[in-house]
């Protein structure tokens, strides 16, 4: 029964909802750059949403003969060119009807192939199809599947067995049905008393139902991820990934994002790439993942239908809908990314938005007015860091906070960048460094045109620092006039194979292996452990003791990096960074300080009693064995033109150099 109607216009682009109480998708319609018509299937006449559509009808239940003439007569007449199956149990029903609907009347239903659909609404048989694969197998996590309360059982027994918290939740649905974490019986009981048992369970409250006795539908088991949570939404053509908005959800109710926040990270760019090609999508989907305990990415579920925040990339300038219903729009050759930035609180149809992206600071204003480098935590900083493809010290945020004391480092964010200045301690020490974020040219002569009046107008020189060569061709591409290019290998990062430092196998490493022999025969009882608070004090001993024998002045930077580690210390918990020490006879006498980001660990402090042959080398390979035993490359930094260290650095067999390219405004520079 049509509720209400509103003419047709020509141009119009007319789209049916199978769902028509879907706002975020109306929503998404609504910001297209053309007009639409929206149909809407709604639960009842008096449903709200109806006065979002511009037509709306009450379906017969089900998806029976009732229904598809139903649909195929409503599409009829409102002259439907593009149909949206919203509900997840109808997706199969839909792509098994979408080639009859289209002979019927000519309207397209966007949706991935039947074959595809049932595999994706089927976590169970999507872990099997892609834990094999060369690129997705890392983000499978561990998973068994359960038809009866014996087999479940037995699943939760095992996952307990090695302490492992686990969850199950039916092979079919969406959000949180059916979705329960066990935990004991005496916390469960507790969490009933108090009212927060929420989706939590104790294995025994099954106790009544016989083993032999079957689900409805296979359960699947997992171990529980309390980690980061995301959500990454792409338009899709015939396995080509289109468009893609990145999100992490901050607060979930229910299933649902409460809190969003758009991000950048390769990793989740190039599983979703994998999942379209694989699947060969096309429409649009939503695919879940979860961190782990390590922070490694796991894939949750791919939902192959219009997610619940779709409008967010329209409110991003990146209108996912747009690539699926105009058929004007140029097919991108490479994944269009929505930019980061932008949160989103959602709740019902309330929608709040804090566009990070916004710009900050006004041409001409004074450094004063920008924010200070510790008002930026390492989440925020992350999201504009992880667009940039560099393995670069000089640009993490670990590195940043330790050496802020120096630099005075105030930051804010121009054209979706985290854009950073420094005055420096000198005429010759200004400088901004390259933005963090996804820019292009156009972008970047926006922000210089507004920064370099901030350096003018204090009379200090500009320059733009840690430009890495992946961004060498924006730079060269602005033509500014009396701006040069350059770098000096003296400051450019030692990069390394960490499994080569962990192993040193070869014969190239045939000098440290001796030297390591040398040290664990003479010190048989060293005592290596991860770097922790308790070892703090007897770090900043060693270092003084370091400083002391060279004669070095620990409140010099350019001599001592004493009060920077300082730093790192008294910001243990929020600089996150990790390492490891080494006590003989119950004394520290060597410790090492690194992050990781990425594939990449950062050593950024090393420090090691000399009178210890073997010592140095020993603090490397352990350090980077235990605390940092995943990543792929380890960066030493730079030797800073000091003959010694760059001899030491060279001895370990760099894989690569990270060059630090500079932008000077005052004149032609000759690359060095």
């Amino acid at each position: 029964m049509g509720i209400f109607y509103v003419p047709h216009l020509s141009f119009m682009k007319s789209i049916l909802l199978t769902d028509g109480e879907f706002t975020g998708m109306i929503r998404a319609l609504r910001a297209l750059p053309f007009p639409v018509r929206i149909t809407g299937f709604v639960s009842s006449e008096n449903a709200a949403h109806t006065a979002l559509l511009d037509a709306a009808y009450v379906p017969p239940r089900g998806t029976g003969d009732d229904y598809f003439d139903f649909l195929t007569d409503v599409i009829k007449r409102e002259k439907v060119d593009a149909v949206f199956p919203i509900v997840t149990l109808d997706l199969e029903y839909m792509a098994q009807k979408a080639q009859e609907i289209f002979d019927l009347t000519g309207a397209k239903v966007i949706t991935p192939s039947f074959e595809a659909i049932r595999v994706l609404n089927n976590k169970f048989l999507l872990y099997e199809a892609l834990k094999d694969d060369a690129v997705l197998k890392d983000a499978v996590p561990f998973y068994l599947v359960a038809g009866t309360f014996g087999e479940l059982r037995g699943a939760v027994a095992g996952f307990s067995a090695k302490n492992v918290s686990c969850v199950v939740k039916p092979v079919r649905g969406e959000n949180a049905e059916g979705f329960l974490k066990f935990t004991d019986r005496k916390e469960y009981e507790e969490r009933v008393l108090k009212g927060t048992a929420g989706h939590t369970a104790a294995l025994s409250i099954f106790d009544s139902h016989p083993d032999d006795e079957c689900f409805n539908v296979e359960r699947l088991m997992m171990p529980y991820l309390p980690g980061r949570e995301y959500d990454v939404d792409v338009a899709a053509k015939d396995g080509k990934l289109l468009a893609i908005t990145m999100r992490e959800n901050t607060e979930m109710y229910g299933g649902l994002s409460a809190c969003t926040t758009t991000c950048y990270n390769k990793k989740l760019l190039s599983y979703a790439q994998r999942i379209v090609e694989t699947f060969n999508l096309s429409g649009l989907s939503c695919i879940s993942f979860k961190e782990d305990e390590s922070g490694n990415i796991k894939l949750l579920e791919v939902n192959p239908r219009a997610m619940g925040s779709i409008n967010m990339s329209a409110m991003c300038g990146n209108n996912l809908l747009n690539y699926i219903l105009d058929e004007k729009a140029e097919i991108p050759e490479s994944p269009v990314v929505t930019r980061a930035g932008v949160t989103a609180s959602l709740y019902s149809d309330l929608i709040i938005v804090k566009d990070e992206c916004v710009d900050d600071v006004k041409a001409g204003d004074d450094l004063t007015e920008w924010h200070r480098f510790e008002e930026i935590d390492v989440g925020y900083y992350d999201k504009f860091y992880s667009a940039v493809r560099t393995r670069m010290t000089d640009l993490t945020y670990s590195c940043r906070y330790a050496w802020n004391s120096v630099y005075d480092i105030r930051w804010a964010v121009m054209e979706g960048c985290l854009v950073m200045i420094s005055e420096g301690s000198g005429q010759s020490d200004a400088f901004m460094l390259t933005p963090l974020g996804d820019f292009d040219e156009d972008a970047l002569r926006r922000i210089i045109d507004r920064v370099r009046p901030v350096f003018e107008r204090k009379g200090l020189p500009f320059r733009i620092l840690c430009i890495d060569e992946s961004q060498l061709h924006i730079y060269e591409e602005l033509g500014i006039p009396g701006a040069g290019i350059s770098f000096n290998d003296d400051f450019s990062d030692y990069l390394y194979d960490a499994e080569d430092l962990r192993t040193l196998k070869g014969r190239k490493y045939s000098g440290k292996r001796n030297h390591l022999s040398h040290f664990l025969k003479d010190h048989p009882d060293y005592e290596y452990r991860a770097l922790a608070p308790e070892y703090f004090s007897d770090c900043l001993s060693l270092t003084r003791e370091w400083a002391a024998s060279r004669g070095s002045d620990l409140d010099d930077p350019d001599e001592s990096d004493y009060r920077m580690i300082e730093t790192v210390f008294n910001n243990w918990d929020r600089i996150k960074c990790l390492g490891g020490v080494i006590k003989i006879d119950g004394k520290v006498k060597a410790f090492s300080i690194g992050s990781v980001h990425g594939d990449t660990a950062y050593i950024h402090f090393e420090k090691a009693d000399a009178a210890y042959e073997g010592l140095y080398v020993a603090i490397n390979r352990l350090t980077v064995e235990n605390e940092f035993p995943k990543v792929s490359f380890v960066n030493r930094e730079e030797d800073l033109g000091i003959k010694g260290l760059r001899k030491a650095k060279e001895s370990y067999y760099p894989c690569g150099r990270i060059r630090k390219y500079k932008m000077n405004f005052e004149g032609e520079v000759e690359f060095t």
